[in-house]
């Protein structure tokens, strides 16, 4: 750039001031200043140097990072591999070559996933199985700014149909589980006239896409069950265990047996999990693999600096993320929280909570009758970044799920969100809470919202207690929970139905 172009790029002195300058700019990602002041001065050098630099903005609405695209200098196409990363929501970029799609290639089979909603997990087992070779279509409900009925995103086909409300009650429960399945089942013939699949994976709940998968296995399509949620104990969470044996609970057994009788595989999140699909699922061990959820390392490779500001003017900052529905417990923080600012007497701390759910407005108004509106701030759902930079700058961050048959054996997102930007944690005493966060929580006991109140205050005033947490945690997310150590996993389970992958 300094140099005449192409001419000595990698020139010792020159080849650092441009490093040096190129950093001054600030933060390159997520479409920020500092972004479009280097793609500025990087074009103005390529125009001095005698290239014409022409721009193409456009907008995007998720997260995309080019797989391949071309620079022509003087009649001669060059590769480049541009590494940008554009926002959730919006934003425009320059461009000085076309965004090309990769070819899909060989593939040893192809299979369709039938759910695909608000997940990382999912997203991320899609990628991993397109990266393996594997063709990939995916079918789910349109969701925020994904309204298209069909569009391809890195290699995979994605349909859509539109989502249900959100439930309310038992009825529209109901409703939502015969709804995703008519639509499910109309999309899965029009991926099969279409594209063709070899695999049906699914991921619940609901526990009813068995039925979907049942008159393709005697053609030899596999059938694989990804066991996310266990649909009888969410429902007791939900309505309360005096429900069980009810009709209904019966009818969420006797699905959850049928997806078991039905797959070919069953991928677990967890050692407890798994434990369900070998006993109450009787399946073949070799048929049962654990695939942990996680987020990935590329996502968290840096820990973004504090932001004082989101503490809004107080010493300390309580973050929570998640699921804002009954089971999650968040309605025991913002109790936990009225007894440390309340009766613990404690001014200095701000609370904030992202995320949303069926229990959104509940919750706030909750904090409304609790008197906590100054310090409790609800974000709803945010972009990564934002959520990332609350993380950075929480001092504790909480996991209220409170003790009962689903959440003692689930693995909570959260938990290793919290983790990978290396904060402190204070949950409930559970199981896999436990499995997951080791040393890295304060405990307090189960559904005890006072004794949570005081594990948050403990760690609040330790903070060398909550540096080596931290550290910790974050250092455990990269040795052992980051996404990167279970994809290989995901592939090996695939190798038990569809045989070692074969180079093309």
């Amino acid at each position: 750039m300094s140099s005449p172009a192409f001419a000595d790029p990698l020139l010792g002195a020159a080849l650092y001031a441009d490093v040096q300058r190129y950093d001054s700019f600030g933060p390159h990602r997520y479409g920020s200043p500092g972004a479009e002041r280097a793609l500025a001065w990087i074009a103005g050098e390529l125009e001095s140097a005698g290239l014409k630099v022409s721009s193409q903005p456009f907008s995007l609405a998720r997260q995309y990072d080019f797989e391949a695209a071309t620079l022509v200098v003087e009649g001669e196409k060059r590769p480049v591999m541009p590494q940008w990363w554009i926002p959730e929501r919006q934003a425009t970029f320059a461009l000085t070559a076309p965004v090309a799609a990769p070819d899909s290639g060989p593939a040893p089979g192809s299979f369709v996933r039938l759910t695909l909603p608000f997940d990382r997990r999912v997203w991320m087992e899609l990628n991993a199985l397109r990266a393996g070779g594997y063709e990939v279509s995916a079918i789910c409900p349109m969701g925020d700014a994904w309204t298209a009925p069909h569009e391809i995103i890195d290699g995979i086909h994605i349909w859509r149909y539109p989502a249900p409300p959100e439930t309310r009650g038992f009825a529209s429960y109901v409703w939502e589980f015969l709804y995703c399945w008519l639509q499910t089942l109309r999309l899965t013939l029009t991926v099969l006239a279409r594209r063709g699949f070899d695999v049906i994976h699914t991921a619940n709940p609901p526990d009813t896409f068995w039925a979907i998968a049942l008159p393709f296995k005697p053609f030899g399509v596999k059938f694989v069950f990804d066991h996310h949620d266990l649909c009888p104990e969410l429902y007791l969470a939900r309505f309360g265990t005096a429900r069980r044996g009810s009709l209904t609970c019966r009818a969420l057994e006797w699905l959850e047996r049928m997806q078991f009788a039905l797959a070919d595989l069953v991928i677990s999140t967890n050692e407890s999990y798994r434990q369900v699909a070998l006993e109450r699922g009787r399946m073949s061990p070799g048929r049962v693999v654990v695939v942990r959820s996680g987020p990935s390392r590329e996502r968290f490779a840096t820990v973004r600096p504090v932001d004082a500001a989101l503490r809004r003017g107080r010493p300390f900052l309580v973050a929570y993320l998640g699921v804002m529905a009954p089971q999650d417990g968040v309605d025991h923080l913002l109790r936990a929280a009225r007894h440390l600012l309340t009766l613990r007497g404690r001014d200095d701390v701000s609370f904030t909570l992202v995320g949303a759910g069926d229990s959104f407005q509940e919750l706030q108004a909750l904090t409304r009758e609790l008197g906590l509106e100054a310090q409790v701030h609800f974000t709803g759902r945010v972009p990564d970044a934002e959520v990332e930079s609350i993380l950075a700058t929480a001092d504790v961050c909480v996991c209220p799920d409170p003790l009962n048959p689903l959440n003692d054996v689930s693995t909570m997102n959260k938990v290793l969100e919290y983790m990978a930007v290396g904060r402190p944690i204070v949950a409930y005493d559970l199981r896999e809470h436990r499995r997951s966060a080791a040393e890295g929580a304060l405990y307090a006991q189960p559904n005890r919202e006072a004794d949570l109140a005081a594990k948050i205050q403990e760690l609040l005033e330790d903070p060398e207690r909550r540096r080596r947490m931290g550290a910790y945690n974050r250092q455990r997310f990269l040795d052992v929970m980051a996404w990167e150590h279970s994809a290989g996993e995901l592939l090996r389970a695939y190798e038990i139905i569809c045989g070692p992958k074969k180079n093309p």
